[in-house]
């Protein structure tokens, strides 16, 4: 979305941090038991030949591209090659 949206919606980041009412409540270092918690991942991609650059929508003369378009595939490939 942050792609498409040429940075106006911008990436979640994703954290995992203690519930608000176990913070600081630590005993002798060791933190209290913290309840069982679950989530199920969903993740999407682009189809490989759909552009990911900027929507037109999103694009202004005061506001260019701050995203080179690429299909779902380069993109991909980017992205795997700055992880591994």
């Amino acid at each position: 979305m942050q792609r498409w949206s040429n940075g106006m919606i911008p990436a979640g980041v994703h954290q995992v941090t203690l519930p608000p009412s176990l913070e600081n409540k630590s005993v002798n270092g060791n933190i209290p038991n913290i309840p069982e918690r679950y989530s199920i991942p969903y993740f999407v991609k682009a189809d490989y030949n759909a552009s990911v650059g900027p929507l037109p929508q999103f694009q202004q003369s005061s506001a260019p591209s701050a995203y080179p378009d690429m299909t779902g595939l380069e993109f991909h490939r980017r992205r795997l090659a700055q992880a591994y």
